[in-house]
């Protein structure tokens, strides 16, 4: 079943963009329906694109290994987009360090202060794709059996307090896309 959901705006909490999902399960998208957008326009200016359908071109910085469930973009200036596949796509590890061409709808997800600081007391180690606790559990045990937790999370940690200070936001946002398709370009 496709739906069209290109005019259909969604607000930035989590709920809403799970809502979306659930009950859009396929975004069916045309070329001509996506706006061509810059990466970096939308990283800097996420509330304007919230919900709308854009079509953006990155490299691969690097791809999930956990079945390939999400893939870290990055764009011209070396800002961070977070790309997931719909439920007909996947990606694999030999989209690493490919320039790809993306289409989707763009969501926000928000990472807050309360919550980084919870991972930080925890000792939780974090995906850098999105800042949530890594789901590789191979990488994690690494890290931990080799003593290195404690430094990594202190890492991250003031990696994220400086980006809110530096935004003056009391949260980390992670622009995501919701890709339709995509293409590795040449």
């Amino acid at each position: 079943m496709k739906h069209k959901i290109s005019r259909l705006r969604f607000i930035t909490s989590g709920t809403a963009a799970v809502m979306a999902l659930t009950l859009f399960p396929r975004i069916a998208i045309g070329q001509s329906e996506a706006a061509d957008v810059d990466a970096d326009d939308l990283v800097e200016n996420i509330e304007s694109y919230i919900g709308q359908i854009v079509s953006i071109h990155g490299d691969v910085a690097h791809v999930c290994p956990v079945n390939g469930i999400k893939l870290k973009l990055k764009t011209m200036s070396g800002n961070y987009i977070k790309v997931v596949p719909d439920e007909s796509l996947n990606f694999d590890k030999s989209l690493n360090k490919q320039h790809i061409h993306v289409m989707g709808m763009v969501l926000e997800e928000r990472v807050p202060r309360r919550q980084i600081m919870q991972y930080a007391d925890k000792q939780t180690l974090l995906c850098h794709i999105d800042h949530t606790p890594c789901i590789n559990a191979e990488w994690v045990k690494n890290v931990t059996e080799k003593g290195n937790a404690p430094k990594v999370v202190e890492k991250t940690t003031k990696k994220l307090t400086d980006i809110m200070q530096e935004t003056g936001k009391d949260y980390v946002s992670v622009v995501k896309i919701v890709a339709a398709s995509f293409s590795v370009e040449a």
